[in-house]
């Protein structure tokens, strides 16, 4: 699955996310939105072909410090979500 671009996983009631997802590489983007979700693996900040992260209506207060290398991250989607006002 090394070759994966674009997974959809919105609305699976997924609750945590598994580290695993930094091993795709070449993922550039990601849905996640409408999961209970909590928290962003460290890890995911791996996927350094990341353009699109859609986090919409989870329960993700904070993103890991690490993120900001994402440098291919052009759509952060957090509409929704009950993060901390520092962020």
């Amino acid at each position: 699955m090394n070759n994966l671009i674009r997974l959809d996983l919105s609305y699976n009631n997924i609750v945590k996310l598994s580290g695993l997802i930094g091993d795709l590489t070449n993922l550039q983007q990601l849905w996640l939105n409408d999961n209970p979700i909590r928290e962003v693996p460290v890890e995911l900040s791996n996927c350094h072909k990341m353009r699109e992260l859609d986090l919409k209506n989870t329960f993700v207060i904070t993103l890991p410090r690490e993120m900001a290398n994402m440098a291919s991250l052009l759509v952060l989607n957090l509409d929704g979500c009950p993060t901390k006002q520092s962020l």
